[in-house]
């Protein structure tokens, strides 16, 4: 993660802010905006995470979770509907044009879900997770 003064720019998404307007852009392309008065403070897989310090100032003493926001960017919010909506061969597809681990590591999981063990094998060696890969190669032989 690298933060800035005026947004968040990390591999090839950059989330600049505008006067409590947030814009994702992957590549050239922007994602629809966010409006919040939330400040930025990580974004770490596909998930943006902010913090209302105007109300986190008025009770610094007592901390609420209500003060932290996170949102997802389009490319993981589009894997879960695929997954709910469309075939696991149309999730892999997208997750292969976008390929981000935290992308593989949710088709695989929603794989072993579905006892689709070959699927799940293939995500989790794009993930790099050769541990789980095993355990699932194992198990796929045990069936």
């Amino acid at each position: 993660m690298c933060a800035g003064a005026t947004g968040i720019l990390c591999s090839h998404i950059c989330i600049p802010v505008q006067k409590n307007t947030d814009i994702q852009h992957r590549g050239l392309d922007p994602e629809e905006p966010v409006t919040s008065s939330a400040y930025l403070c990580s974004f770490h897989d596909l998930e943006i995470t902010a913090v209302f310090i105007d109300d986190l100032m008025q009770q610094p003493d007592q901390p609420d979770a209500e003060f932290m926001i996170v949102y997802e960017t389009r490319s993981l919010r589009d894997t879960r509907d695929l997954l709910k909506s469309t075939t696991m061969d149309n999730a892999y597809a997208f997750a292969d044009t976008t390929s981000h681990t935290r992308l593989w590591r949710i088709l695989a999981e929603h794989a072993l879900e579905q006892l689709d063990f070959l699927m799940a094998d293939k995500a989790y060696v794009r993930c790099a997770d050769y541990q789980v890969c095993m355990y699932v190669c194992m198990e796929w032989w045990r069936v």
